[in-house]
């Protein structure tokens, strides 16, 4: 319930929310674009879309300190 739901600038192609965390979506200079539209962007948007990707790995990827801390 609540999905976002988006569409590709360039060729339409539905793209729900999930896909930006897969990777296989971006959000480029207020675009949304799939992974089959990057190269139809230039070079610069291009480099944003690469950069978007590596931050959301890079969130994954860090460790959770949720709830598990210790006093000393």
């Amino acid at each position: 319930m609540g999905h976002e739901i988006v569409y590709c600038f360039s060729c339409a192609t539905r793209i729900p929310g999930v896909e930006f965390e897969r990777g296989n979506a971006f959000r480029v200079g207020g675009k949304v674009v799939c992974a089959a539209c990057v190269p139809t962007l230039s070079a610069e948007e291009q480099k944003e879309a690469s950069l978007s990707s590596s931050r959301i790995k890079a969130a994954k990827a860090a460790p959770s300190h949720g709830g598990t801390s210790v006093r000393i």
